[in-house]
């Protein structure tokens, strides 16, 4: 029992189908001529858009036509190919933006508050939220402190003073 050990079986190992070159040729050759129909359909319909488009002849508006209107001006004679140009420049500065409202949340308590509630100004943006517990006024937030934005609260005073007081009895 001296067989070489190799990976696959014998027997499984199929046959190569009896005309396999034949089958090669004419599955090279279908595909060839699918990729062939496709790219001749592409130039024909290219050229039936130049025959019906009278204007700029079927040409796609990208970086071609550009280039073709600033080589030939008088080709199209009412385009202009910046329409910058056309601006004037102005004689006095444009006005910084003016503050007409403040874009604060509005908190349920001055929401309800307000003389002029309907229910269709609920849905206002933003939308009206819960007030806090402290001060119905700001609305609620996971962070207590962040309505305040970044200022010193009387907790960061009170640390402050508790870690001086911890440093200097050591």
């Amino acid at each position: 029992m001296s067989r070489n050990r190799t990976t696959a079986r014998d027997d499984i190992l199929l046959p190569y189908p009896p005309r396999g070159g034949r089958t090669m040729l004419f599955g090279t050759l279908f595909v060839a001529g699918g990729i062939a129909l496709f790219f001749a359909n592409l130039h024909r319909r290219q050229r039936r858009k130049e025959d019906l488009d009278e204007i700029i002849g079927g040409a796609i508006p990208t970086w071609q036509r550009r280039v073709h209107q600033n080589n030939h001006p008088s080709y199209y004679p009412g385009l202009q190919t910046l329409q910058a140009d056309s601006i004037p420049p102005r004689s006095k500065p444009v006005p910084p933006p003016t503050r007409e409202q403040e874009g604060r949340h509005v908190t349920l308590a001055t929401y309800f508050a307000r003389p002029n509630n309907t229910p269709e100004s609920r849905y206002q943006q933003p939308t009206p939220q819960r007030s806090s517990k402290d001060d119905p006024a700001l609305s609620y937030t996971k962070s207590p402190d962040y309505c305040k934005s970044y200022d010193k609260t009387p907790k960061h005073w009170r640390d402050k003073k508790e870690a001086a007081i911890f440093n200097s009895e050591l």
